[in-house]
C-alpha cells in the first residue's frame, strides 16, 4: 500500500471521528439494509489504533515524569575482583536461562471485544424489533443497519477508551512521585477522565437513531429499557450456567 493511500485512509477516518463527535454525517448511512464497507473500514482502523495505544509503553524520548535515575557506584580496587567473579557467575547463569516475556497487561482482548460488539448488536436489535413492533408499531431498519451503527460507534469509542485507560494508568502511577500541588491536579484529571464515559449512551443512541431514521428520544427510551428487558436476564442466565465472556471466546482461566 502506498504511503499516500495510507494517509488518505487516515484522513478519512479522522474526518469521520470529528463528524461523529459533532453528531453529524451518520444520516448518509440511514436504512442501507446492507453492511457499509466504509464503516467496517473505520471500525478496523479504530481497533488497530486502539491496539497501538494500548501497546505503547511511553512516548519517544520520554523518561517518565517524576522518575529519577541513579548511577551505579564506581567499583573500588578492594572489591573489584569480587565484583568480577560475581559478574562471571551471573553471566554463565544467564546463558542457560531464557527471559520470560513480560505479560501484555495493556493489550486489549480483541476476541472478547468483537464478540461483545456482534452479540450486543444482535441482542439490542432483537429488543428493537420487539420495542418497535409490539409497543410503538414503528418501522425501523434491518439488523445490518444496527451493525452499521455499532461499527461507527466503536470506531470512535475503542481508541478513546484505550487512550483514557493509558492516561489513567499513568496518572495513578505518577501521583505518588508528584508534589502536593501536582498530585491534586492529577487527582482532578483522574476524575475528569470519567466524564467521557457519560457520553457513551448519547453517541450510541445518536448512531442508532441515524441509521434507523428515527429520533434520538425514541432510541434513548429503547436503550434505557433494553437493560432490564433483555440485558439483565441474559447476564443472569450466563451467571446461572457458570459461563463468562472469557469462556465464550475460548480463553482458559489462570
Amino acid at each position: 500500500m502506498e504511503v499516500k493511500a495510507l494517509f488518505e485512509i487516515l484522513a478519512a477516518y479522522l474526518g469521520f471521528v470529528i463528524d461523529f463527535v459533532l453528531s453529524r454525517g451518520m444520516e448518509r448511512y440511514a436504512r442501507l439494509n446492507a453492511l457499509s464497507p466504509q464503516l467496517v473500514s473505520y471500525f478496523v482502523a479504530g481497533v488497530f489504533i486502539a491496539y497501538l495505544i494500548a501497546k505503547a509503553r511511553r512516548f519517544p524520548g520520554y523518561e517518565g515524569f517524576g522518575e529519577t535515575q541513579t548511577l551505579p557506584e564506581k567499583p573500588t580496587e578492594a572489591n573489584t575482583p569480587e565484583i568480577e567473579a560475581t559478574g562471571a557467575v551471573a553471566s554463565n547463569e544467564n546463558k542457560n536461562v531464557t527471559a520470560a516475556p513480560a505479560p501484555a497487561q495493556d493489550a486489549p482482548d480483541m476476541a472478547a471485544f468483537v464478540l461483545m460488539c456482534f452479540g450486543g448488536a444482535l441482542l439490542f436489535h432483537a429488543w428493537l424489533y420487539i420495542y418497535s413492533n409490539a409497543i410503538f408499531h414503528a418501522k425501523l431498519g434491518s439488523v445490518k443497519d444496527t451493525l452499521n451503527a455499532v461499527f461507527a460507534y466503536n470506531a470512535v469509542y475503542f481508541p478513546l477508551d484505550a487512550a483514557i485507560r493509558k492516561a489513567r494508568n499513568w496518572l495513578q502511577t505518577s501521583v505518588a512521585s508528584l508534589s502536593r500541588g501536582c498530585a491534586i491536579v492529577a487527582m482532578l484529571l483522574l476524575f475528569l477522565l470519567v466524564l467521557p464515559y457519560l457520553a457513551i449512551l448519547y453517541y450510541l443512541d445518536y448512531a442508532l437513531a441515524a441509521v434507523h431514521g428515527t429520533t434520538l428520544a425514541y432510541m434513548f427510551v429503547a436503550s434505557i429499557t433494553f437493560l432490564p428487558a433483555i440485558g439483565l436476564p441474559w447476564l443472569g442466565l450466563m451467571r446461572l450456567s457458570g459461563l463468562s465472556l472469557r469462556d465464550l471466546v475460548g480463553r482458559k482461566r489462570a
